[in-house]
């Protein structure tokens, strides 16, 4: 088990004691497949440390407007893999693209931008 899987059991761990019910939201982690699947079409390379997070669980559920959300990250949210592609497609629509040019960042801690660019 690598070091992220470790601090991120840690974590866990400390929700479950602390915010149970936040515990519950988080949804079961992706495999390798699922995420490649995910990626294919996109300009770029998920780096191993996301490939991994994603690996150990997908982001919470959204239930509402963030009534019943699940804040591992004390306050930075934790989005499913899925909503940051479709996040990050939508954004190619409305930004400018030059020649050559490839957006390299995903949204994946809410008001955190995570720039992900690995080729």
């Amino acid at each position: 088990m690598s070091d992220l899987t470790n601090a991120l059991d840690k974590i866990l761990s400390w929700l479950q004691k602390n915010y149970p019910s936040h515990v519950a939201l988080l949804q079961p982690g992706l495999t390798e497949a699922e995420i490649n699947e995910l990626i294919e079409d996109l300009p770029l390379q998920l780096p191993q440390d996301i490939r991994e997070l994603y690996q150990w669980k997908n982001g919470s559920i959204i239930i509402g407007d963030y009534e019943d959300f699940c804040w591992a990250f004390e306050c930075w949210s934790f989005y499913p893999l899925e909503l940051i592609i479709d996040g990050y497609c939508h954004n190619l629509d409305l930004v400018p693209v030059f020649e050559n040019e490839i957006h390299n960042r995903l949204n994946i801690f809410g008001s955190c931008v995570l720039s992900v660019l690995n080729f």
